[in-house]
């Protein structure tokens, strides 16, 4: 983890290392930086000003990643989301990126959250191309 750490590829040896790794890969797939100081639900921001929700699963030995989970998605935090699906040796299965109103409308409740099924994205992106697949 401090080795991550030290090669900039984490942030933090507390945070799970999921996350950062994707923040990582798209920051440099899209030229984005993270934000100026904490804020909740934007994780890097265009040189155009777009912000973005990145999030990331890793598909388990014997088990399969199924969904991405927000809480306060109605609050419209982002201007676009960035899902990323790893093999479970950290390889990228998958990439996608769409607008808040894209992934608003694949949301469906869950209790307190929201969840968006990966299957949902993959099925959308073949016939949206509001949805694109981005190469990591």
């Amino acid at each position: 983890m401090a080795e991550l750490q030290r090669r900039g590829l984490i942030e933090s040896a507390n945070r799970p290392v999921i996350g950062d790794y994707a923040e990582v890969l798209v920051a440099r797939a899209l030229s984005a930086e993270a934000p100026p100081g904490p804020d909740t639900g934007v994780d890097l921001v265009t040189a155009d000003g777009t912000t973005l929700q990145v999030k990331a699963r890793r598909d388990p030995a014997g088990g399969q990643a199924t969904h991405f989970d927000f809480s306060n998605l109605r609050e419209r935090r982002f201007d676009s989301f960035v899902g990323v699906l790893f093999a479970e040796d950290f390889t990228v299965r998958g990439a996608w990126q769409m607008q808040w109103d894209v992934l608003n409308d694949l949301a469906r409740p869950n209790g307190r959250k929201h969840r968006v099924r990966i299957k949902d994205i993959e099925r959308a992106a073949v016939s949206n191309e509001a949805i694109e697949a981005i190469e990591l």
